[in-house]
């Protein structure tokens, strides 16, 4: 049985204004590119940038919906959230979203192969609007999440770095 945890999630608060326009607008590959650009320090351009929107669907995935998943020049997928209550289990949720976006795009006889697999190169940011006051840009890790005793050996052999940037209202 799995244990229960409560959650504090607002429930009320609708993303659908921040997926709406940086994934499906009419001008989402614009809107989406501005934003790219800001946090990259880049100046990337609709007109010469390829983008592909990888998310996973609520129709595919009852239990896996994600806001924002976007392949840049098939080198890259930025993941972005929008959060109104924050969650340390991000960098999980995270993880098992790009395992599924990875599983969609990549034929699964592949995987046997002897051939290395090239994969976009994965990125990930929360971007959080609510009430708890917190610093504006912060990391979480996968890594925070796993139960380390100080007896073993500490190394970690998988871990994910998320960015999130956070603004109280």
């Amino acid at each position: 049985m799995k244990p229960q945890h409560t959650t504090t999630e607002n429930r009320k608060h609708k993303d659908s204004l921040f997926v709406d326009y940086f994934s499906k607008d009419r001008d989402w590959k614009q809107h989406f590119l501005s934003l790219y650009n800001a946090l990259h320090h880049t100046n990337l351009q609709v007109e010469n940038t390829k983008l592909e929107r990888v998310n996973l669907e609520q129709v595919l995935y009852m239990d896996y919906y994600n806001d924002i998943a976007i392949m840049v020049n098939d080198q890259f997928i930025l993941m972005i959230e929008h959060q109104s209550t924050t969650n340390p289990n991000m960098p999980l949720r995270l993880l098992e979203y790009i395992s599924r976006i990875y599983g969609n795009k990549i034929d699964s006889k592949t995987k046997f192969s002897n051939q290395l697999i090239p994969l976009a190169k994965p990125e990930f940011i929360v971007f959080y609007t609510g009430k708890e006051n917190i610093p504006p840009e912060t990391y979480l890790y996968l890594s925070d999440a796993f139960k380390l005793n100080h007896d073993q050996n500490s190394e970690v052999t998988l871990d994910q770095k998320l960015q999130a940037f956070y603004h109280y209202l």
